[in-house]
């Protein structure tokens, strides 16, 4: 705690190297003395000044505030609770680390230089254009049972596997997951896990060259099971990718035509709407019959499918501009962390011109009481292009948004 109010945690970059906040800006607030914390008078000056002991008591009761919303006796595991959300920073400080390691040294895991702790940072659902050598295949077995795998180029003998395992002495394995990158930096602390010593084998996953490379697989098991709602909620996408069969890829050569012929499959038509174009609701062109009709392979062309331009460069890193995308209809459950189409008359976006937008939805939530409340919704960008901004969604605005579909994949 002394190291931290210290600002002995905090590291910036000064000359090209990190230091310490504390040595940058020759910062000394308090001290620990036969088992008294004292002031030092530098900050006790500081407090003479009204604006600055007002801005600091404030702060302060707001985080016993927060403190007394979210922690739970029951779910306190040495530091953490389970549930809450914690940034790889907040692990560390928690962990009585000396000061904040860099986050390329972090990755998945970092072990302690005393092999006391290693804390576990997972994303649960990979994205497709990361580095293959880190699409490390990390899943429940069941809500107690969990498969991981080490960083690429470790084997059986390397010096953190070793520590993981268990070979260096008493260790402590934290785990957090999120559910994917558009969470944001926080991770779900899950509990702290036991590796199976008998499960762990060295094994291989390619690398971005296509060649092998070494990497050890880990099955942990967890000091308590993982409640139903969170278990669920980050094996979501998984669930929903087992019920879906594999997606055909359909040219689209001509919008303007109503037909298009392929000899080798069968084809069925779905409507494509002009969203850019769009003057009313999405009911009112459906109902309307403001559409084209395209054809597409039979499993798709049910009332659950529709497909429209996608106009703009907000989301070029997965939709290209000007691509034709098959979406399927809404009908409830989690939508995080999936591109949506929104229809959001309180919010204009520019690429269409309209109350329409295509963006990866991402919702702040609390897990209160076994279940999840809404604290804000951000409808985040995808591209290339960092002139593109979140759209934030608040409690008035959101009263008009509209989930109208889940993006399915680019058609042409």
């Amino acid at each position: 705690m002394v190291s931290n109010i210290n600002f002995e945690f905090i590291r910036e970059k000064k000359d090209g190297r990190l230091l310490a906040v504390k040595e940058i800006y020759n910062l000394d607030i308090i001290s620990y003395k036969d088992g008294d914390f004292l002031f030092v008078d530098d900050f006790k000056a500081m407090l003479e000044q009204s604006q600055f002991k007002e801005y600091l008591l404030d702060s302060i009761n707001y985080s016993i505030y927060h403190f007394n919303q979210t922690f739970d006796h029951e779910k306190w595991e040495d530091g953490f609770v389970l549930y809450n959300k914690y940034s790889r920073k907040d692990v560390f400080r928690i962990l009585n680390v000396k000061e904040n390691p860099v986050a390329q040294n972090v990755g998945g895991y970092l072990v302690s230089p005393d092999n006391k702790h290693c804390p576990i940072f997972v994303n649960y659902h990979k994205e497709e254009d990361i580095s293959e050598s880190t699409k490390y295949e990390d899943k429940f077995i069941t809500n107690k049972v969990f498969d991981w795998m080490s960083k690429s180029n470790r084997n059986l003998e390397s010096n953190d596997v070793q520590s993981i395992i268990g070979n260096k002495g008493s260790i402590r394995l934290p785990l957090f997951i999120k559910k994917n990158n558009d969470e944001g930096a926080e991770f779900y602390y899950m509990g702290d896990v036991i590796p199976e010593k008998d499960k762990v084998e060295q094994t291989t996953m390619n690398n971005d060259k296509g060649q092998k490379v070494s990497v050890v697989k880990f099955r942990f098991t967890l000091n308590r099971p993982v409640s139903d709602v969170m278990y669920n909620y980050l094996r979501e996408n998984e669930i929903s990718a087992k019920k879906t069969a594999p997606i055909i890829e359909v040219p689209i050569k001509n919008l303007g035509m109503a037909l298009i012929k392929n000899d080798n499959a069968e084809f069925n038509r779905i409507p494509l709407y002009n969203f850019y174009a769009a003057a009313g609701s999405f009911s009112e062109m459906q109902s309307q019959k403001d559409y084209t009709l395209i054809e597409v392979p039979e499993k798709f062309a049910s009332s659950d499918y529709f497909a429209c331009q996608i106009i703009g460069e907000s989301m070029n890193r997965v939709i290209p501009n000007g691509s034709i995308g098959l979406f399927r209809k809404y009908s409830g459950g989690s939508r995080d962390g999936k591109i949506v189409l929104v229809e959001n008359f309180d919010c204009q976006d520019p690429d269409y011109n309209s109350a329409f937008t295509v963006k990866t939805y991402s919702s702040t939530k609390n897990f209160v009481d076994d279940s999840w409340e809404h604290t804000s919704i951000v409808l985040r960008p995808n591209s290339f292009d960092s002139s593109y901004k979140n759209i934030i969604i608040d409690e008035f605005s959101g009263k008009e948004m509209k989930v109208i579909g889940e993006f399915v994949r680019v058609l042409s």
